[in-house]
């Protein structure tokens, strides 16, 4: 019988629960573990693994380095699709539990043991049991008579008392969550019945059924983990998230993990979310130039004022110039501006008129088109919450189209009837358009794996792997229209025989937003692993993988324009980062 670790110390509690100090080591790892919170503070040591005294996670390739994160992927390598992979641990397993004499029939070549093969280990003395099917506001001690609902509390309570969990055959809602080195040793058997948590049936299974993000089976920072006799189904909710992924087992960090008869079933990667369309067609337009005052209204007579068009969206504000001042006495009318610069003359001459190039401004000018977004390349990333993939670029806003110019003030009358004689004053420059808002891009389709593995050794025994079709990436969305230019303010009128004023020019029409980019195509694999592959024996799966296909990059909103449209997925029953 091989050896057991330490046991935890134990103290009882009303209720016949079990309660446990937490030392100040486990309390520093619960944050930064991604287990049930309830194992992680289930002991009080952590024990190391000896291949790798840090517990960091291995390089991608490397099953002993200490590097700290997760690959990122860049694609996957070359894979032998449908061979009995090679790879595992041949390091014996440490079974970490106590077992009864009940002689050697269930001890197997693993050095691990089986209840399957001799029942007086179905016990209290060795397991904790769980029932799906009971109420979860009843009593619960953990035990057949009051077995837990969930796995959650089956496994937590099993590890703190340093036992195993045994569970039935029903449906589990919920995934199934081992980790950190407190877990070490931990054996989930199921497949049990229900009424008499004996083995009535060699094909039984106990079923977990996971939806949402995530895995049905995360295994994560431990070692020696059997899992046994059950069927890991991840699959979408009532209302499941576009581009969600489906993984039937993401095991990460992790020494000499046995999956044994056990059934991993990943459903199709849902769709890529398309990108959101713009909040209006187009954006917003520009704001009217001022007027300019007719000769003699007022002393002095000042050109229209300048406006800054401040509604644009995380836009710079698109000015417009001033008009001219009206001529004072017998001086000249005052220039208009085009951007601060005094370059639109008033009436100084004879043949002065409100012709472009005189006194009145040119054009505006638009605003310029924001470059489309491209589409997702690249093949993803696993990062410690499991695969994603790459959306696409958003486009990029249009700008601002340019403010028109101040028209030019004119000469005054002889005379005015208040006063001093005061000039015709110029109308200011209307303000440009908002530039369009860019495209959002659409996002990565969902990838559906069947066992996902990162620096972890797993040996995979007498099961099956059913994986689904990967999730087409989504459309790029069609980036906004540019707002339109105002006009601008108008000239003053002369009196008296005195000329007119010149109108401010209009402001020029914002650019366009870029189009959005689509997402990636979401894979299709059996197998993804970073690190050694897993020993694959006797596990059914292979020939369906040629019915499986990744899905199809995301387009964007034009149909020619081939550079946002995203990576499409791959597929293959066995690939490697």
């Amino acid at each position: 019988m091989p050896a057991s670790h330490p046991k935890p110390e134990l103290r009882p509690v009303p209720g016949g629960m079990l309660a446990h100090r937490v030392g100040q080591r486990a309390r520093r790892a619960l944050g930064a573990l991604t287990c049930v919170a309830a194992c992680i503070a289930a002991c009080s040591e952590e024990p190391r693994d000896e291949q790798n005294p840090s517990n960091a996670l291995p390089a991608a390739g490397d099953s002993t380095g200490s590097q700290g994160n997760p690959p990122t992927v860049n694609g996957p390598g070359a894979a032998d699709p449908g061979a009995m992979v090679p790879g595992g641990d041949p390091t014996p397993i440490d079974a970490g539990r106590v077992w009864p004499s009940c002689g050697d029939g269930f001890d197997d070549e693993d050095g691990g043991v089986s209840p399957y093969a001799d029942s007086c280990a179905i016990d209290e003395r060795f397991g904790v049991f769980a029932n799906p099917n009971v109420d979860p506001e009843a009593f619960a001690d953990g035990s057949r008579e009051h077995p837990f609902a969930t796995l959650e509390l089956a496994v937590a309570t099993a590890v703190n008392a340093g036992k195993n969990v045994f569970a039935c055959e029903g449906i589990y809602r919920e995934p199934l969550r081992i980790g950190t080195a407190l877990c070490d040793g931990l054996r989930v058997y199921g497949g049990l019945s229900c009424t008499t948590f004996a083995i009535e049936s060699e094909s039984a299974r106990s079923h977990v059924l996971a939806t949402g993000p995530g895995a049905a089976l995360i295994v994560a920072d431990t070692r020696d983990v059997v899992i046994e006799r059950f069927e890991l189904e991840h699959g979408p909710g009532a209302t499941p998230e576009p581009g969600t992924s489906y993984v039937g087992a993401f095991i990460q960090n992790a020494r000499r993990v046995v999956l044994r008869d056990v059934l991993l079933h990943a459903h199709d990667g849902e769709r890529g979310k398309d990108g959101a369309p713009p909040e209006s067609a187009a954006a917003g337009n520009g704001m009217m130039g001022s007027d300019g005052g007719d000769a003699c209204s007022a002393q002095p007579n000042r050109g229209g004022a300048a406006l800054s068009n401040t509604g644009c969206r995380d836009q710079p504000a698109a000015a417009s110039g001033s008009g001219g001042d009206g001529g004072n006495g017998t001086g000249n009318g005052g220039n208009g501006t085009w951007f601060g610069a005094p370059n639109i003359p008033g009436e100084s001459t004879a043949d002065w008129s409100c012709a472009v190039g005189q006194g009145a401004p040119p054009v505006a000018g638009p605003g310029f088109a924001g470059p489309p977004g491209r589409g997702g390349r690249g093949f993803g990333a696993l990062l410690g919450t499991g695969f994603v993939g790459f959306g696409g670029q958003d486009g990029i806003d249009g700008g601002p189209g340019q403010g028109g110019g101040g028209g030019g003030g004119a000469k005054a009358p002889a005379s005015c009837a208040s006063g001093t004689a005061v000039g015709a004053a110029g109308g200011s420059g209307g303000t440009g358009g908002c530039g369009g808002q860019g495209g959002d891009a659409g996002g990565a389709g969902g990838t559906s794996i069947g066992l996902l593995m990162s620096a972890s050794t797993v040996r995979f025994e007498g099961g099956e792997i059913r994986y689904g079709n990967g999730g087409d990436g989504g459309k790029g969305a069609l980036g906004q229209k540019g707002g339109q230019g105002a006009p601008g303010g108008r000239g003053g009128n002369g009196v008296s025989g005195s000329r007119d004023a010149c109108d401010g020019a209009a402001g020029g029409i914002g650019g366009d937003g870029g189009d959005g980019g689509g997402g990636n195509g979401g894979h299709a694999f059996g197998v993804l692993h970073a690190g050694d592959a897993p020993k694959l024996v006797a596990v059914a799966g292979e020939p369906s993988a040629a019915m499986r296909h990744g899905g199809a990059g995301g387009v964007g909103p034009v149909a020619d324009m081939m550079d946002a449209v995203g990576t499409p997925g791959q597929s293959s029953f066995v690939a490697k980062f």
